[in-house]
């Protein structure tokens, strides 16, 4: 594999001159891999699901797993009648299915969000707290696939959807368990929503719930992992490049207008 590909961890971009020689670096990855990005706009961010977030520190896996099963409750309760006619197809066929629909949506869940294009997860690390330093994150998917692939079935014990060797592994119901191995693999069943392929996003699924992404990918994909920081003081300039590159809220549909207006309400009534 190409060492100049790999910069050292943590490599800093301090100026739109440095983050466009590393974007030309991402254009044409080495042969036979595949890298997926993730962009944080705080680099002081662990990498690990919103629902990771959330939860308290001082529950057990089994409080979270009922926990995380009430949510999806709630959200098929409540969101049903605000659904297209393909997410509402998805978020009734299984608890997998339901989980992606309501992470499009933003719903807390333990799915992490990639994309496949390093120059948007650069939005995406440098689009909020725009005072402190963003974070991109790389793994390469070939290298997880291949780990995840030689252990499934006769060292974790998963089956597969059917008796082919290269079919589908069946993650359901095991995954909501509380035996199951520490695993972060990517989810290649993707829902055709049109914003998810606007991001070209994909997710990874982190078992048991709680699992630290970031130990267990850096595992999994070996050597092939990289945290890039991009300076905070950089991140207006880059933001600026990226939008001439047709990368912005419009053509990526991220709902950022909302957030900040839902933002804005609540601090409205605190404050009255």
């Amino acid at each position: 594999m190409s060492t100049k590909w790999l910069a050292p961890d943590r490599l800093r971009l301090e100026s739109v001159e440095q983050f466009v020689e590393w974007l030309s670096r991402s254009i044409i990855p080495p042969k036979g891999t595949e890298p997926v990005y993730r962009g944080q706009s705080d680099s002081a961010w662990r990498l690990e699901p919103s629902l990771h977030r959330i939860l308290p520190k001082g529950h057990n896996c089994r409080d979270w797993l009922k926990e995380e099963k009430r949510i999806q409750y709630v959200f098929r309760c409540r969101a049903v009648r605000f659904l297209g006619t393909l997410e509402k197809d998805y978020a009734k066929k299984s608890r997998l299915d339901c989980m992606m629909v309501m992470r499009h949506f933003g719903v807390p869940t333990r799915l992490l969000d990639w994309t496949r294009s390093a120059a948007i997860a650069a939005y995406f690390a440098c689009i909020g707290e725009r005072d402190c330093d963003g974070t991109i994150w790389r793994f390469d998917s070939a290298a997880v696939r291949s780990y995840v692939h030689k252990r499934w079935e006769n060292k974790w014990g998963f089956r597969r959807l059917s008796r082919k060797r290269d079919s589908e592994i069946k993650l359901e119901p095991r995954m909501f368990k509380l035996d199951v191995p520490e695993i972060v693999t990517r989810l290649f069943h993707e829902i055709p929503f049109p914003r998810a392929q606007a991001q070209r996003s994909l997710f990874t699924l982190g078992m048991p719930l709680g699992v630290d992404h970031e130990a267990v990918l850096k595992r999994e994909a070996g050597d092939d992992c990289e945290r890039t920081t991009i300076a905070g003081s950089s991140k207006r300039d880059i933001l600026d490049l990226l939008e001439r590159m047709g990368i912005d809220a419009v053509s990526l549909q991220y709902p950022g207008a909302d957030r900040e207006g839902t933002r804005m309400d609540c601090e409205l009534r605190r404050k009255y």
